[in-house]
């Protein structure tokens, strides 16, 4: 695993160690923007490891940029000084051919302040320990193999730290390590009739969502004492999937959209809703809120990455402020602003927006990576009655915009999701498709909003794991188009 002494070294040797950019405004810059991770994997079935992996990586990207040009490469790190170092300086050597080659970018932009920031879940700025490792895959196999109880268990267990990091030629240096972990598991009863149940956060205590510097696995509250409930609750609602379904024709219908399945509408949002280019031209589907339409005053959504576990800096090496305000009671007031976007959009006021922030405060692809919906007032004892009679929907997925521009969602009810009467859980529902307009659903139909926020992370895995996800409640909605 590649420490923050290794990778401050790297840079020192490469970069040098804390110059200082030249006022000329052609000066060369050069930055290294790390990606890395150190992850165990542990495949569940019937409640028993069926595989187990362990995943070390580290990806260097390396820029040098000038007059408006920059060339990039990637790289992977070995961990051992002298190769990296050779690898590293080559690949500077060979974008130094090129660079005169491209043509300028008009939209270019890189950071001014030299803003050094370090956060470690680990270790320290000076390098002593801060806390235990991540806990003992063997504690957490055997946590899962006692509280699955013979039930059938599939999942995926991943965990260990994740590692951001930059560094340039100005002296600026970067440094953000979380551990984290996701069991991410479904109880089977049979075919495609399953629940659906998630733990997930940091490993460490103190860091983003924990609460002290203990191992938050075994810690007294900590998540090994949240998994047995959890596994209790999701056998339970299993028993109700084995009554005979209840078959809905397509219609509007009242319903409770659960955590997870709010979580799976805003991720969707996330595709384009919120970025200052998209809202700018005109392409975003939030464009009826930029024209000044509102969702319901009970709406309050944000970018908010402290605490949490996303890093607090971008690849450019513009750092992020820890809240970003989206939507406050219903109006949009704010957008995700990426260094190309600040650029080619910053110097013109957005319609409706007076207070649009002109500093990059994303990436460039100007999605979020902790999306934050405020709670409400609705405890989850009371969904059901207040519910009355309707949908109980625990999950969403297949989603996809149907119309973009009308910000029409479409997608599947998916795992156990229930008819209600009269305050009761009756039956298991098939699977359905539904076809939404989300801003009317989170405008006009939506009643109350649960009082926890549950953390939904972004469980992909393809190539890398993620530091994102999104913070949601449950959501009581006064009609939700089923269509088929």
């Amino acid at each position: 695993m590649i420490t923050p002494g290794y990778f401050m070294d790297l840079a020192d040797a490469v970069l040098g160690v804390a110059l200082v950019a030249p006022a000329d405004a052609h000066a060369e810059r050069i930055s290294l923007y790390l990606q890395a991770e150190h992850s165990h994997f542990i495949r569940f079935n019937h409640g028993q490891v069926r595989q187990a992996t362990d995943v070390a990586q580290a990806h260097l990207s390396v820029s040098r940029c000038r007059d408006q040009r920059m060339a990039s490469a990637s790289l992977s790190l070995s961990g051992v000084m002298a190769d990296d170092l050779a690898a590293v300086r080559e690949t500077l050597r060979s974008l130094g051919d090129v660079l005169p080659h491209l043509p300028a970018d008009p939209h270019l932009l890189l950071p001014d302040a030299v803003q050094s920031t370090f956060s470690d879940d680990l270790d320290g700025a000076d390098g002593t320990p801060q806390a235990a490792p991540w806990p003992d895959a063997r504690e957490v196999v055997a946590d899962v193999h006692a509280a699955a109880e013979g039930h059938d268990v599939v999942g995926l267990y991943a965990a260990g730290p994740i590692v951001r990091a930059f560094a340039d030629n100005r002296g600026q240096r970067n440094w953000h390590r979380a551990t984290a972990f996701a069991l991410d598991w479904s109880h089977v009863l049979h075919t495609d009739q399953a629940v659906k149940a998630m733990l997930a956060g940091p490993v460490q205590t103190g860091h983003g969502m924990g609460h002290g510097s203990a191992n938050a696995w075994t810690a007294p509250g900590g998540w090994r004492d949240q998994l047995r409930p959890r596994m209790a609750r999701a056998a339970a609602q299993m028993q109700l999937l084995a009554r005979p379904s209840h078959t809905l024709p397509p219609g509007r219908y009242r319903a409770w959209l659960a955590p997870a399945a709010v979580a799976e509408l805003l991720g969707t949002l996330a595709w384009g809703a919120f970025g200052l280019k998209e809202q700018r031209t005109g392409t975003s589907p939030f464009n009826r809120l930029v024209q000044g339409e509102r969702l319901s005053p009970l709406v309050t959504l944000s970018e908010t990455i402290a605490p949490g576990l996303a890093a607090d800096f971008t690849p450019q090496g513009f750092v992020r402020p820890g809240h970003v305000p989206l939507v406050s009671q219903g109006r949009l007031c704010g957008s995700l602003v990426s260094a190309r976007s600040a650029r080619e959009f910053g110097s013109a006021q957005a319609p409706l927006q007076p207070q649009q922030p002109l500093a990059p405060n994303s990436h460039l692809g100007e999605s979020p990576e902790a999306l934050h919906l405020a709670a409400g007032s609705l405890a989850e004892a009371d969904v059901l009655a207040q519910l009355g009679t309707g949908l109980y929907l625990s999950n969403l997925h297949y989603l996809n915009y149907s119309d973009r521009l009308a910000c029409r969602v479409t997608g599947m009810t998916r795992y156990a999701c229930f008819w209600v009467d009269q305050g009761q859980l009756v039956a298991p529902l098939p699977v359905m498709r539904f076809d939404q307009d989300v801003i009317q659903l989170l405008g006009d139909d939506l009643i109350a909003l649960g009082d926890h926020a549950e953390w939904q992370p972004n469980t992909e895995t393809y190539g890398a794991r993620n530091l994102g996800g999104i913070r949601a409640p449950g959501a009581l909605v006064a009609g939700l188009n089923l269509t088929l």
